[in-house]
């Protein structure tokens, strides 16, 4: 079985990268803008890295025609590091038409694909402040990033249903306190100041990602 792992954004891809690994007969190919030595600490010798100058509809097809995986996995995320700066036109060119090429691509096998990709907590920030949210929750986002995030789920889910070939299944991953958060993000920052009893300077943040507003 081959895996297209798509990008290297956010936490997740490295803990999940480590785990596939771990899978007997499966061999993984990985996509990236960035030098393939940031995927080399995940431990593994990927049999293809693929780094495309830029993601074009025929960049895409090429990889995708090269590799030739039966999963693919997406951790695009343009514009969810709010340090950087991505245009709308990068955002949801990455983040909804990348994602959907990959998926019109599997439609044409008649052999199933899976397709992997992750939403945000993001989607939701318009939501009521105490907002319970669960996987029936209306999405709200109120960014280009979290906007993009919401329509590529409706238009991934859309495609799945209207083929019997393609599986998309959407994972979003719920900010909690643990060995593996990352210490720029808010809660790890909180937690630190409280037993270190040092001052918690949040107005001129540049934290990697928080899902928390305040």
């Amino acid at each position: 079985m081959k895996i297209l792992i798509w990008g290297q954004s956010g936490q997740i891809a490295k803990y999940i990268s480590n785990r596939i690994n771990l899978i007997s007969n499966i061999t993984i190919d990985a996509v990236g803008r960035s030098d393939n030595s940031e995927f080399l600490w995940y431990g593994h010798n990927f049999v293809k890295f693929y780094k495309p100058k830029e993601y074009t509809k025929s960049s895409v097809q090429s990889i995708l025609n090269d590799s030739m995986p039966d999963i693919n996995i997406i951790f695009l995320a343009a514009g969810s590091n709010r340090t950087l700066r991505c245009s709308k036109e990068d955002i949801d060119f990455i983040n909804v038409d990348v994602p959907s090429i990959i998926a019109t691509w599997c439609s044409l096998f008649s052999e199933q694909k899976l397709i992997i990709y992750f939403g945000s907590t993001a989607e939701y920030a318009g939501c009521l402040s105490n907002s319970y949210v669960d996987t029936k929750t209306e999405p709200r986002p109120i960014s280009d990033y979290a906007n993009a995030k919401t329509n590529i789920s409706k238009r991934l889910q859309s495609i799945a249903i209207s083929s019997d070939n393609v599986s998309a299944t959407k994972l979003t991953l719920a900010s909690v306190v643990g060995g593996s958060e990352h210490h720029t993000r808010l809660i790890p920052r909180i937690y630190h100041s409280c037993i270190n009893n040092s001052k918690l300077d949040i107005m001129n943040s540049r934290n990697a990602r928080d899902y928390i507003s305040i």
